[in-house]
């Protein structure tokens, strides 16, 4: 099933058992996955490593302000002679488990 196709059939299906006439499926489907993801931020290198170093100096983007091979030395895509904030943000953005 297709999602617009589910989409209406479920609007059909609440109408049916619902005295909610306007109740919109996908308007509450988008309210709910904004509360939970509310709830649940995504996890990045940069949130992490906050949470254990909270006055971290973070750059005019940020980013964490240090270059990700002074932590992290198998991270092999670092331009720091050419564009240092573009690999920071690379790195620091991964999301992570």
């Amino acid at each position: 099933m297709e999602k617009q196709e589910f989409i209406k059939t479920l609007e059909r299906m609440v109408k049916f058992y619902s005295s909610l006439a306007d109740f919109s499926p996908a308007g509450y489907m988008e309210s709910a996955v904004e509360r939970w993801a509310k709830g649940h931020p995504t996890k990045t290198r940069q949130t992490e490593f906050l949470k254990q170093f909270p006055r971290a100096g973070l750059d005019d983007a940020g980013n964490i302000n240090f270059c990700p091979l002074k932590i992290d030395s198998a991270y092999g895509d670092c331009k720091c002679y050419e564009h240092c904030s573009d690999c920071r943000r690379a790195y620091w953005s991964k999301e992570i488990e």
